[in-house]
């Protein structure tokens, strides 16, 4: 991977090599895109974003990451302001207003932190009303003596709330606001743990924030490079998390991850059946390593320990972290150690976290300036083999001027023709990949069917295995399915000439967990079951030659009910076993399905972009080539000039092949 020191300098040789070419490139060359991108790499920041449900662990988390602790937890709801954390020597907190004022405070990282917390709160009467919708109004002028009943109705409707029942509410908090204590950055400066100085973490809002804070969280989140939603371990598959993939933009998911918190509430088995769930369940939304499960306070423990503190230390300052305390000693009397600080930190969890965040901190710079070299090597491949074209019409219209407009009409015919050859190729690709008779699709039911029948079919005679080699088979031939879809479209760009064959790369097939699918059955494969016992009881009996009256004491052995136990029953699990295989092949050849539907109809679209877009310009271009009055004199410049556009292009593609050579690393995070 490229050091900090190497990204800097690839980055100065990329705003380089950018400005050579914005200054030699043709004046309608569409520049938009990559200009974008060239001011984000100059803006000297790349954030990781901390998202996540209101008490969620979020500031918990961001504290053990950076192994102190900085950010106040348990704070009811944060203002609409970002708490923006950035790499410094010494600890700062800033804090900026709506009406332009500054306050910093540069202190111990206890006095910052106490300060954060009545910055950053919300006094409990105002929890529930739209502050941050209000804190708008106030920053424009507002006054509490425009609370009317028609400003109410234009509050709910933006809302999404009635809010005329809070009226007193909002008029003592807008009398109560100014822009003076309204604030809109919170900045803390802190020697942050990465080599990569313009890395910097921010806490977000709560994305189920009340008052509109959690708007703030999403306009922000689309500005931000790389994203991290924090989770409570107990359901990986709320809505929350679901509503905020789907409400953030693909590139936002280029660099999304998944913390599961709390993962010291459930037992190693479960933390790593509930994983292998949340890998299976997002599977399309997230790759496979960037989803995690930690525990943050045994981190900060972790982090206390080898600070000096003792377990005594911890207790008595820190009622959170004091809860885990008793299962730290279980373990390290378990493990006969007496090394606190090594069980606390692998009770956290925290290594692979803090391996992936330590290479996204470098390498998603680095593949960022890869981007935007690749975009210029494209620019530059379109000037050259334009340019060649252009230079062989001119020579043409330079020594037979008589046979340019036959050359043209020819070029012209040669694009017509081009052109509906991409259309044709387009529709015909659109038949075979579109609709519920979709090949993809049908071949996805066939498998599913087949999948199916064979599970059925299982015998009890080793049943794991033969489940774990039906399931493994199936998703073999699922990825078969879309290996066979993708190399009909690379022949089909090859076939057309087209650039984008490089583009189409492997989507997500959803994968099958088989250890997942079998631990459930497991447990859902046990049967209650009545326990007697042998109980000794003394009876006594009257004889007949007693005349009855006498009483004899007689011991008899009675069984008697003890309760129940659960006993596993190896038929309900054949059963359990082969219903959640079958469930499984079903749901991931759905997934599969929709999954190849999008990638299909994303390369479909791309035919009908290069029919429309590129050939109407070349088009255009050809005209002006034979409208255009020219001496001879005028086309061996106008060649020469585009000769030496090309010399340019191809030295600056000889520039550029290296570094990216040099920076496209195997992204593994």
């Amino acid at each position: 991977m490229p050091s900090y020191q190497d990204y800097k300098q690839y980055k100065e040789k990329t705003l380089e090599i950018f400005a050579e070419f914005e200054k030699n490139c043709t004046p309608d060359t569409d520049l938009t895109a990559i200009k974008a991108q060239i001011e984000k790499i100059k803006a000297n920041h790349f954030t990781l974003a901390i998202a996540g449900e209101a008490k969620a662990g979020k500031s918990t988390f961001i504290n053990a990451l950076l192994g102190v602790d900085l950010l106040p937890t348990g704070v009811l709801q944060a203002t609409s302001a970002i708490i923006k954390i950035v790499k410094e020597a010494m600890p700062k907190l800033t804090i900026k207003y709506a009406d332009g004022t500054q306050e910093e405070y540069i202190d111990d990282i206890a006095s910052l932190k106490a300060k954060l917390v009545v910055v950053g709160s919300i006094q409990d009467q105002y929890r529930t009303i739209p502050h941050t919708l209000l804190d708008e109004y106030i920053k424009g002028g507002f006054s509490h003596k425009n609370v009317t009943d028609t400003f109410l109705t234009e509050l709910t409707q933006k809302g999404g709330e009635d809010y005329k029942i809070q009226k007193e509410a909002i008029i003592d908090y807008v009398k109560n606001t100014s822009k003076a204590n309204i604030p809109e950055e919170i900045r803390i400066a802190y020697p942050l743990p990465w080599e990569f100085d313009e890395f910097s973490v921010v806490d977000t809002p709560g994305v189920n924030a009340t008052g509109g804070v959690q708007n703030t969280t999403y306009n922000y989140i689309a500005q931000a490079n790389a994203i991290l939603f924090v989770h409570s371990i107990g359901n990986i598959a709320s809505e929350s998390f679901k509503k905020f993939v789907e409400g953030v933009s693909d590139k936002s998911c280029e660099y999304l991850f998944l913390l599961l918190t709390h993962a010291n509430s459930k037992t190693k088995d479960d933390v790593d059946a509930t994983l292998k769930e949340a890998k299976r369940t997002y599977q399309g939304k997230l790759k496979e390593n960037r989803v995690f499960a930690v525990d943050s306070l045994a981190r900060l423990v972790y982090q206390d320990l080898k600070n000096g503190k003792t377990l005594d230390d911890i207790k008595k300052n820190s009622p959170e972290k004091k809860k885990i305390i008793p299962e730290l000693k279980d373990l390290a009397e378990e493990q006969n150690t007496t090394d606190y600080m090594s069980v606390a930190n692998a009770m956290s969890s925290f290594t692979n976290i803090e391996k992936a965040i330590n290479q996204l901190s470098t390498e998603a710079p680095c593949l960022q300036l890869v981007d935007v070299l690749n975009k210029i090597i494209e620019y530059h491949r379109s000037i050259i083999k334009i340019g060649k074209e252009n230079i062989d019409l001119k020579k043409v219209k330079y020594q037979n001027p008589q046979d340019i407009s036959a050359q043209i009409a020819e070029k012209k015919k040669e694009i017509e023709e081009y052109s509906k050859t991409l259309n044709s190729s387009a529709d015909d690709l659109k038949a075979k990949y579109s609709g519920v008779s979709a090949f993809h699709v049908k071949e996805a039911e066939k498998l599913k069917k087949k999948y199916s029948e064979n599970l059925r079919a299982l015998n009890e005679n080793n049943l794991e295995q033969t489940v774990r080699k039906q399931m493994a088979d199936f998703v073999n031939e699922i990825d078969n399915l879309e290996a066979t879809i993708t190399k009909d479209f690379k022949e089909t760009y090859a076939t057309l000439n087209i650039n984008g064959t490089t583009d189409i790369k492997k989507t997500y097939i959803p994968k099958v967990d088989v250890d997942a699918l079998i631990h459930k059955a497991k447990s859902q494969s046990y049967k209650k079951e009545d326990v007697y016992k042998d109980v000794v009881v003394i009876d006594h009996e009257r004889r007949w030659y007693t005349l009855w009256i006498g009483k004899f004491e007689v011991k008899k052995t009675v069984r008697q009910h003890e309760g129940t136990k659960d006993v596993f029953d190896n038929a309900k699990f054949r059963q359990n076993t082969i219903e959640e295989a079958v469930l499984g092949v079903s749901s991931i050849g759905i997934e599969a399905s929709e999954a190849l539907t999008i990638m299909t109809a994303k390369y479909i679209e791309l035919l009908r972009i290069e029919s429309i877009n590129l050939l109407e310009q070349r088009k255009i271009d050809l005209d002006n080539i034979e409208k255009t009055k020219q001496t001879n004199e005028e086309l061996h410049e106008e060649i020469k000039a585009i000769e030496k556009q090309i010399s340019l292009s191809e030295q600056a593609m000889q520039k550029i092949e290296p570094i990216i050579l040099n920076l496209n690393i195997n992204s593994t995070i």
